[in-house]
């Protein structure tokens, strides 16, 4: 499957909408995206970004972003 290619900031709101998804990641979210200088083995070209979690202990929401995170790389790469 082709990624859908995006700017920096459309792929903040698309994560941060998928958090916002989830009960327990209503107060987690990211401010940026690091552009890796190849394509990983993956086929993404940007590393997991730091995700903020105010409110809700990490031990809570911290899988769930994971989850979130993974499958938002799968489906989304950033235009070049």
């Amino acid at each position: 499957m082709e990624r859908i290619k995006v700017t920096e900031q459309e792929l903040v709101i698309i994560i941060n909408s998928e958090l916002k998804k989830h009960d327990e990641c209503t107060y987690c979210h990211v401010n940026g995206i690091l552009a890796l200088r190849e394509t990983g083995p993956d086929g993404c070209n940007w590393s997991e970004p730091y995700v903020t979690c105010s409110g809700t202990p990490a031990v809570i929401c911290g899988e769930k972003a994971i989850e979130v995170i993974t499958d938002v790389r799968k489906r989304y790469n950033l235009k070049n």
